[in-house]
């Protein structure tokens, strides 16, 4: 439940705001500029799970330390960039298998 709200819910009301804002602005390119800020708010949306499913950016108990978790940032978004074509390539494998 915290996913999809993370990944609709909160993405909505925001770009709804922004939409208000540039619309009563008169921001040329409107929709072209929405629509990127949207794909943009899901990838970072995306990323911070991703990093937080493997104990970085958290805070508690088990939390680790800011510059701990800066340090590890480089190989986070090395496994994110990696995880779309490492999914697509398992789910291949298991095709062949049935």
């Amino acid at each position: 439940m915290a996913t999809l709200t993370l990944l609709i819910l909160l993405p909505l009301i925001s770009h709804s705001l922004e939409l208000a804002v540039h619309f009563a602005a008169g921001t040329p390119n409107l929709a072209r500029s929405m629509i990127s800020s949207v794909i943009f708010t899901e990838i970072a949306v995306l990323f911070n799970l991703y990093a937080m499913r493997r104990g970085a950016l958290v805070v508690g108990e088990n939390a680790t330390s800011m510059s701990s978790d800066l340090r590890r940032i480089p190989a986070l978004i090395g496994g994110f960039l990696l995880s779309g074509p490492i999914a697509l390539a398992r789910m291949a494998k298991r095709r062949e298998q049935i």
